[in-house]
């Protein structure tokens, strides 16, 4: 079913909701189990890299800060 038939059939009084009598005659695209697994796999594997990145991210910020406030503070940097 297409947008606007959604917006046809939405009540006003519910602020465009759709209404439980319209909802059940739409149908909806169920994709294959195996197919959805493999999708949630995908889903995991970005989540875990986005994690990872996050915690580099802080790390570089870290160690930024601790250069920077060694550099202001006359003390020697590594080399």
């Amino acid at each position: 079913m297409s947008q606007e038939y959604i917006q046809n059939h939405a009540t006003k009084s519910m602020t465009k909701m759709i209404n439980k009598g319209v909802l059940s005659e739409l149908q909806f695209i169920c994709p294959p189990l195996a197919l959805q697994q493999q999708f949630a796999r995908v889903v995991e594997e970005v989540e875990r890299i986005r994690e990872q990145q996050v915690a580099s991210g802080k790390e570089i910020e870290g160690l930024c800060e601790g250069l920077m406030q060694r550099a202001f503070s006359g003390g020697e940097l590594a080399t």
